[in-house]
């Protein structure tokens, strides 16, 4: 890579409002070229597992918005990093992992449940400890959705 470019600091959305996205469409594609040197420069010199690694972990470098604060300041990258990401992360929070543990939740409450029916058919006595936690534990993540986000902010 014979020639360095500035990089664009700011994220896409900012570039959008200032009018600046060329400046950060070649930011990005500086980043994009300086991974594929770094990935050639591996192929060349390497073999094994660490070109895999590296292949594998450069495109989160590239794809990835770097939050840049002046020294000192990293409570203020950080707000504006959540203040940005805020309703993105909400969404996937309330569409994807709230639904995965309800289900990973319900599955063993049945599971549990009936192991206790048979417990209770085999043995005449009804366990009804871990199917009742599993239940509640249901409940608090299925309702997750209508009071996390209060908590958290």
């Amino acid at each position: 890579m014979p020639e360095h470019k500035s990089l664009y600091r700011g994220s896409f959305n900012e570039a959008v409002r200032l009018n600046e996205t060329d400046q950060w469409r070649a930011s990005w594609h500086e980043n994009v070229a300086c991974r594929d040197y770094i990935v050639q420069g591996i192929n060349e010199n390497y073999n094994g597992i660490l070109a895999v690694i590296a292949v594998l972990s450069l495109p989160g470098g590239t794809f990835c918005v770097t939050a840049f604060a002046a020294p000192g300041d990293v409570a203020s990258a950080i707000e504006d990093t959540w203040t940005g990401a805020k309703e993105q992360i909400k969404t996937v929070v309330n569409r994807v992992v709230f639904p995965a543990l309800d289900l990973i939740l319900a599955v063993l409450f049945f599971v549990k449940l009936g192991g206790a029916y048979f417990d209770y058919k085999k043995h005449g006595q009804f366990e009804i400890t871990a199917p009742a936690l599993l239940f509640a534990g249901l409940l608090l993540v299925a309702t997750a959705p209508l009071y996390i986000w209060d908590i958290i902010g």
